[in-house]
């Protein structure tokens, strides 16, 4: 049952991305690894919502503690296993290490907060361990957006005010990049560190070839049914938008 909501939840928010997002994906060529550690720059808090069907494949999410206290969304996170992040640091990424040994796949963001647009913070050096003490290799995601595009506001929920950081609408490139295996000990902490600079280094990258390809994507007018589809819902999604965080607030 828990693996049917997955899927449902997965699958609306695959029609979403496709009616509000104009998606410009690449993948490698060649087979990836039944097992992986997804790891992502953060420049919208939607991210994990939006990388999610894309992947496609069943995926546990690191995702805020706030996300968990939104009605009727939280309660699918908490049904479906995410991950909550919590102040315990050490809690998540026991959690984390228990669901990869048990087999899963995890998808998280080691900047541990939303990036400055596309401007990347320090990685934490979670994914680099986590990778280290089970075994699993790292996919690099590159994410890019047109800062310009995001909805910033100031919300409370449960009274706990949080600010929304939302790209509601636009050109959204994801870039997957080639699985990275990281032998050693975690307990040797500068190669770790070295390791998480690299890693930080590859999704910039990565994130530089997204936007380059939204870039080509739209000098060689691809997706033109997209975009006008897309410019259509604008008023109207504005308007929802505008109702909806007007009863939250």
């Amino acid at each position: 049952m828990r693996s049917l909501l997955y899927w449902v939840f997965v699958s609306l928010l695959y029609v979403y991305i496709k009616l509000l997002l104009i998606l410009v994906v690449a993948k490698p060529n060649g087979k990836r690894s039944k097992q992986c550690i997804f790891v992502a720059n953060h420049p919208n808090l939607f991210d994990p919502m939006y990388v999610l069907p894309i992947i496609r494949k069943r995926v546990t999410v690191l995702i805020t503690e706030h996300a968990f206290n939104v009605p009727i969304f939280g309660t699918l996170l908490r049904y479906t296993n995410q991950i909550r992040v919590t102040s315990d640091k050490h809690a998540v990424y026991e959690e984390a290490l228990k669901q990869l040994r048990s087999g899963a796949s995890i998808l998280l963001f080691p900047e541990g907060q939303n990036s400055k647009g596309n401007k990347l913070a320090p990685f934490h050096t979670g994914a680099v361990r986590l990778s280290m003490e089970s075994n699993v290799p790292i996919v690099p995601i590159g994410i890019y957006l047109d800062p310009a595009w995001i909805w910033r506001k100031n919300v409370v929920i449960r009274n706990i005010k949080v600010v929304f950081a939302w790209y509601r609408y636009g050109w959204y490139g994801v870039t997957f990049g080639k699985e990275i295996c990281i032998p050693g000990s975690v307990e040797d902490r500068l190669f770790v560190q070295k390791q998480t600079f690299t890693l930080r280094q590859t999704v910039v990258r990565l994130s530089r070839n997204a936007r380059k390809a939204c870039e080509h994507a739209i000098l060689l007018g691809k997706r033109k049914n997209t975009v006008r589809f897309h410019n259509g819902l604008r008023l109207a999604y504005r308007v929802v938008c505008f109702l909806f965080f007007t009863r939250i607030h």
